[in-house]
């Protein structure tokens, strides 16, 4: 019932269909806070209610190991991300994108290692990146921007030979992008601008092995800033900006 202009609250007596597996509300204009109720529905495996105005906590859910997506993203949800979403092992897409969240990335996300597809962008996330995203072994989305992580850029983060897009933009991490990265030869997508990250983008990052790659965007903090420095030496970055927002 996707896209269909619904209004009012989600009904307690939702928690009552004990065997659906998929709940799809995605962008209506369905408010409130969600039933907890929603946690009987010991069958479902598949919840999408992006692009409403839920408020309060993210949803709890029952079938935490048989889940496959999890998109709760451009609501109102605030608190932090529980440790349980360690449990969601199954869990190919995960999305809490666009909300107001706040406290860190637990390190239980390195337990779902079935994930292709991470959105936490634009939320009030703060910390260093756990280290354990890099048990996430087949990953190939992952938007981690606008938020106010800190610390330095974690090579664990591209561990994944699978990744395509990461975007770790707007965000205050610092040191040197991973000379790692250079060897994922699958990815067309990364944005690194507004952070405080130093250093070059090395020629076998810009062009792949016999210059074989073709960057859909490669976006750093390559501009001459205020002081006449440059961040970030990219000679192939399709954007350039400086850190303080140009």
């Amino acid at each position: 019932i996707k896209s269909n202009g619904l209004t009012g609250t989600v009904p307690t007596e939702l928690g009552f269909l004990s065997s659906l597996q998929v709940l799809d509300l995605y962008n209506n204009s369905m408010y409130g806070t969600l039933p907890t109720e929603l946690a009987q529905m010991f069958s479902l495996v598949w919840l999408n209610i992006a692009n409403n105005g839920f408020i309060g906590t993210i949803p709890e859910v029952y079938n935490i190991p048989a889940f496959q997506l999890y998109e709760v993203s451009t609501n109102g949800f605030t608190g932090t991300i529980p440790t349980w979403i360690g449990e969601m092992t199954s869990a190919y897409y995960f999305s809490l994108s666009n909300n107001s969240l706040t406290g860190t990335l637990p390190t239980e996300v390195g337990l779902m290692t079935g994930l292709q597809n991470l959105f936490v962008n634009n939320n009030s996330l703060t910390g260093t990146l756990p280290t354990e995203l890099g048990q996430l072994t087949i990953l190939q989305y992952v938007d981690l921007s606008d938020n106010g992580f800190t610390g330095t850029f974690p090579k664990e983060l591209v561990q994944s030979n699978d990744l395509i897009g990461l975007n770790v933009s707007r965000n205050a991490l610092t040191g040197t992008i991973p000379t790692e990265i250079s060897q994922l030869s699958s990815m067309t997508m990364f944005a690194f601008q507004h952070n405080h990250l130093t250093g070059s983008v090395s020629d076998e990052l810009c062009w792949g092995t016999n210059s074989s790659r073709a960057w859909e965007f490669l976006e750093g903090d390559c501009l001459v800033d205020d002081n006449g420095q440059v961040e970030i030496e990219c000679e192939c970055c399709t954007l350039c900006c400086n850190a303080n927002g140009s």
